[in-house]
């Protein structure tokens, strides 16, 4: 099992290089060009280069069963085989992100601080908890973020893969619907003030089981699921 394990992490992996090369290039490219123009073209531009990692996560997360279930049965892995390289391969791209992020973030603040641009306002999500936050623990904080996208990232795919798209509407239905009940409210509520504020508090443990929770339910979900998608058959 351990072989098979090693297999289908490279084969992630390798999948996963030329989307991490053309993500890292469009964004740095990006952060050039506004760094170019700041100046002239416009004024207080805000940037997040953890934010678009979380929504490039996102669709990685989805990704993920569609584009190697398949291929991995096909060649004689079992469900659970995959199941436990996935979530393996989440948390070591979401810790692999979250320092590559900082390193970015650190070079772009380095050159917006050499530059004398004043046109750019950079955005780092973990100043809502602390308002010097170091290099660790933005690494700590965007590591446990970008786990929990992949992980809802994954599920949701998962869904879609082995019910359709009308499994994925009714999923995000339910989720809607659960959004109105007064105490998940109350904490939505809570959360947004916090954020407006700039006075958020977030329990990472809280993060951890909830991560696993999802994984946990997206066991369950693939151990039955068809080597092909359900729009395939």
């Amino acid at each position: 099992m351990k072989e098979e394990l090693k297999a289908i992490l490279y084969y992630m992996f390798t999948e996963m290089k030329f989307s991490l090369m053309i993500f890292w290039s469009i964004l740095l490219s990006s952060i050039v060009v506004l760094f170019v123009l700041a100046d002239f073209a416009f004024r207080n531009v805000v940037i997040s280069t953890s934010i678009a990692t979380y929504v490039f996560c996102g669709f990685v997360g989805f990704l993920v069963t569609k584009k190697n279930l398949p291929f991995c049965i096909k060649f004689g892995a079992t469900r659970n085989s995959f199941h436990l390289s996935a979530s393996i391969f989440l948390l070591l791209l979401s810790i692999g992100l979250a320092i590559v992020n900082e390193i970015v973030t650190s070079i772009v603040n380095y050159a917006q601080d050499l530059l004398l641009v004043d046109g750019i306002l950079i955005f780092e999500p973990a100043k809502l908890l602390v308002n010097t936050p170091s290099f660790g623990f933005s690494i700590l904080f965007d590591s446990f973020i970008i786990f929990v996208v992949l992980t809802i990232g994954y599920l949701l795919g998962s869904i879609v893969y082995r019910f359709g798209q009308i499994g994925g509407f009714i999923t995000l239905a339910c989720v809607l619907l659960f959004n109105f009940l007064p105490f998940v409210q109350d904490a939505l509520s809570h959360f947004f003030q916090g954020f407006l504020n700039g006075d958020m508090n977030i329990n990472f443990v809280f993060l951890i089981i909830f991560s696993f929770i999802l994984l946990i339910i997206n066991w369950f979900i693939i151990k039955k699921s068809s080597p092909l998608p359900a729009l395939s058959r």
